[in-house]
């Protein structure tokens, strides 16, 4: 977002320089499409110099970015208009879609296709796509998914497992022939799964509600960029310039259930895409909408443009959670959240988390912050104890060790194995080596974790004459490793755990070779 206002910046200073007032659209989309930068927070800022957009430029650049999109678009529904569909249109076929108001409905069946081709018939155990005259069943769109459901004739039964809107008039339901065959031309009836459809509608509710309580709490720069509805979750994108804070997301989450306790009616209305936006009704940027727009309110706190398919109060969603929230692109960010029964089943799994946890430590869920603070602090203090008692034993070892000493043209060495130790007791233990050597070198090895750890010491008066960097790396090779550092205290890694006492004889022969040398 940085960069995005710094290129904005150098904009605004070579208009002012070239006498011109309209940001071009190429810039604007640039912003939008690189750096994350929404288009009303240009707006906001560039206004403020007597500069304004470019909307026209910019609009074309949007199309473009489909166009070229869709070339590389694979696969069906909306992301992949299939010319078979655009034939069935030309030809007059449409479906109207009832969904709004009813969740079984009957209609004609007025086109088969199995495998990309039209067929008049399609049987038992096949996948076929029906289309009917008209449907009960929402085709997946501005980020909900489509219904499931069933289709039954009096020859046939079918699954329906997904339903899409490959164009805006025509609803494609994905089916699976069950029993019987189904023909075109016979009449049908399309049920939805109305558990699944309920689930939906509560979370594409929630969805608005979120938006809206965003827009309070963090401001009105926050701009929808994608969500999607499932009967599972719900997930919002949204632009903003930085991670919300867990404070932030508390009272998000709380405002969305305040709504939802209020429990005000939820309805929808159509009108002329200029009176919604002036209005003051939401819409996804970027997307195209027709002269005629569905705009839905809850209550007076929330108004978008929507063709989805909604609760009818804001009660019915029940409780709302957040689980997650996140990045995903430069200054647009991931809240997912659920909805009613599985609102509720989250809280329980935590608390039921919660009461395992209180159970390991010995208390209950309303004392386990203390409990475990109580706790921490004893863990820190016998950490302590711990390090003292170590202490005492390494100074006690140290003793035993430095008998080990050999002497090397004058110069006192002790190479030996220290078992169990890990990276940090190497290095305690060659601290009170040092003293009790008062002058000489150490060559430390451990095969702590399965993996051989070499430190090797040269205390400060020696360091002229052996450099203890030098010294570990020939014995380092020994264990198939290496290391290095600095010429009064060096450490090494190596693999090979059998070498080590290999390692620990050679080291006399190393030094000696470096006075020699």
């Amino acid at each position: 977002m940085g960069n995005g206002l710094r290129i904005l910046q150098e904009e605004i200073a070579q208009l002012a320089a070239a006498k011109a007032t309209v940001i071009p659209g190429e810039t604007i989309f640039k912003l939008y499409d690189t750096y994350g930068f929404p288009v009303d927070l240009t707006a906001d800022i560039v206004e403020k110099d007597g500069y304004s957009l470019d909307e026209a430029g910019f609009e074309s650049c949007m199309e473009q970015q489909r166009a070229k999109a869709r070339k590389h678009w694979k696969g069906s529904g909306e992301e992949a208009v299939s010319v078979i569909y655009k034939q069935l249109l030309e030809q007059g076929l449409k479906t109207e879609f009832s969904g709004y108001t009813k969740v079984e409905d009957f209609g004609e069946v007025l086109a088969l296709i199995h495998q990309g081709e039209l067929v008049q018939q399609s049987s038992c155990g096949e996948t076929v796509e029906v289309i009917t005259a008209t449907t009960p069943c929402y085709g997946e769109s501005g980020g909900q998914v489509g219904d499931t459901g069933t289709i039954t004739t009096t020859d046939a039964s079918l699954r329906i497992i997904e339903t899409r809107k490959p164009l805006s008039d025509l609803y494609v339901h994905v089916c699976e022939v069950v029993t019987g065959a189904i023909t075109t031309k016979t009449r049908a009836t399309i049920k939805v799964d109305v558990a699944r459809r309920q689930q939906i509608i509560l979370n594409h509710t929630a969805t608005h509600l979120l938006q809206a309580a965003l827009q309070n709490q963090l401001g009105g720069h926050i701009k929808q960029a994608g969500s999607l509805v499932t009967p599972e979750r719900l997930r919002f994108d949204f632009s903003h310039f930085s991670p919300v804070t867990a404070e932030e997301l508390s009272k998000i989450e709380i405002e969305v259930n305040q709504q939802i306790r209020n429990n005000a009616q939820v309805e929808s209305r159509e009108m002329s895409a200029d009176a919604a936006r002036d209005a003051g009704a939401m819409a996804l940027f970027g997307e195209k909408y027709g002269d005629v727009v569905r705009v839905v309110n809850i209550g007076a706190y929330s108004m978008e443009l929507c063709g989805g398919t909604h609760a009818s109060a804001a009660g019915d969603i029940g409780l709302f959670r957040i689980l997650s929230e996140g990045g995903i692109a430069a200054g647009v960010r991931r809240i997912e959240a659920v909805t009613g029964a599985a609102a509720l089943n989250q809280v329980q799994q935590q608390q039921q988390s919660l009461q395992r946890l209180a159970d390991l430590v010995k208390s209950d869920p309303q004392k386990l912050e203390a409990r475990l603070e109580k706790l921490l602090e004893q863990q820190k203090e016998m950490g302590k104890e711990l390090e003292q008692l170590q202490a005492k034993a390494n100074a006690n070892r140290s003793g035993e060790l430095i008998e080990q000493v050999q002497e090397i043209d004058g110069i006192k060495l002790l190479a030996v194995k220290l078992p169990g130790v890990d990276g940090k007791g190497l290095r305690d233990f060659s601290d009170q080596l040092r003293d009790k050597l008062g002058s000489g070198v150490l060559v430390l090895v451990t095969d702590a974790g399965g993996k051989v750890a070499i430190l090797v010491a040269v205390t400060k008066d020696l360091t002229d004459r052996v450099k203890a960097g030098n010294l570990i790396k020939p014995l380092a090779a020994i264990v198939g490793g290496r290391g290095g550092g600095r010429p009064d205290l060096a450490q090494a890694g190596g693999s090979d755990i059998e070498k080590i006492e290999e390692l620990l004889q050679a080291a006399p022969v190393q030094l000696q070779q470096l006075l020699n040398g």
